[in-house]
């Protein structure tokens, strides 16, 4: 039986698959996080206007969610409709532009377009999220960005009642790991990808090398969410949490890794608990070391 009437209201209106309680631990790459009101795959855009709009009326706020893989819910759970767009995937390529909906993964879009010779996209070689997700927070590696690829989005607004909207990249306001989209709570449903035509040899040469480099420098063998830390201008997170004797600090399940200091990993029954608290060793210690401020860059979600 349904516990929430916001639920029961969902179910009514939407074709894709409705979740309640579901503990969001299972849904993100730190394998943390209590469950949510209701998590919802929706299967199309009118879906997840539906959705936004059912939410919006019952006055429960909606979290977007690709893969997970940027993002801390706290141990509790929360109060929300969480709209997971896994199962809006479609990719398409047309000539050398790739049109992929939010869902779809970085990790597929970087194989169609090394399948069509198209090159560009190699710097999404090894990042785990979804298309959405990385155009709204601008992903991206010292390799490129999603700044240098995207030409058009195409976004639901809800400020000022709902409407579907087509964004030039311009009006995207693409910045260091943030867009108007992300500042606006904007929706992100679909992208257009601009790549140029290249050699395929080539182009898989590069990816392979991103790859091995991710594999060499990188904890991918422990759940995390990336890089927890925003590059401070003119100089990496990772080495100032570095020379300030961090590698290997723990907090319960939580610990700087060894491997790369701007990585907390859970190394085993690690909550959001441990993890923030050993956010805050390490903005402590930086802080009163460089005088520096590090920001996150992963989503906390309360």
């Amino acid at each position: 039986m349904t516990l929430s009437p916001i639920v029961d209201s969902i179910r009514k209106i939407v074709r894709g698959e409705v979740l309640e309680r579901e503990p969001l631990a299972k849904h993100t790459s730190y394998r943390i996080g209590g469950p949510a009101l209701a998590l919802v795959y929706p299967m199309d855009v009118e879906d997840a206007c539906a959705v936004i709009e059912a939410s919006r009326r019952a006055g429960a706020r909606v979290i977007v969610l690709g893969h997970g893989t940027n993002v801390l819910f706290c141990d509790e759970g929360i109060d929300a409709i969480v709209m997971k767009t896994t199962r809006m995937r479609d990719i398409r390529v047309e000539g050398r532009r790739v049109w992929a909906q939010a869902g779809a993964s970085l990790s597929r879009v970087l194989q169609i377009a090394m399948e069509h010779g198209l090159s560009g996209a190699e710097f999404m070689a090894g990042i785990p999220g979804t298309v959405g997700g990385a155009v709204a927070m601008n992903a991206g590696t010292s390799a490129g960005s999603m700044a240098s690829v995207t030409r058009q989005v195409t976004v639901i607004e809800s400020r000022n009642g709902l409407k579907v909207t087509h964004l030039a990249a311009e009006q995207a306001g693409f910045r260091y790991r943030g867009t108007r989209i992300l500042d606006e709570g904007m929706v992100v449903t679909d992208a257009s990808l601009e790549l140029a035509q290249g050699d395929a040899a080539e182009i898989r040469r590069r990816t392979d090398e991103l790859l091995e480099s991710r594999r060499r420098t990188q904890p991918l063998d422990l759940p995390s969410a990336g890089s927890v830390f925003k590059n401070p201008p003119g100089c990496a997170a990772g080495r100032l949490i570095e020379e300030a004797g961090l590698k290997g600090a723990c907090r319960g399940g939580a610990m700087v890794s060894p491997v790369h200091a701007n990585f907390i990993v859970n190394t085993g029954g690690a909550t959001a608990s441990d993890v923030l608290a050993l956010v805050e060793d390490v903005r402590s210690r930086v802080r009163e070391r460089t005088g520096i401020e590090l920001e996150t860059e992963i989503k906390i979600v309360r």
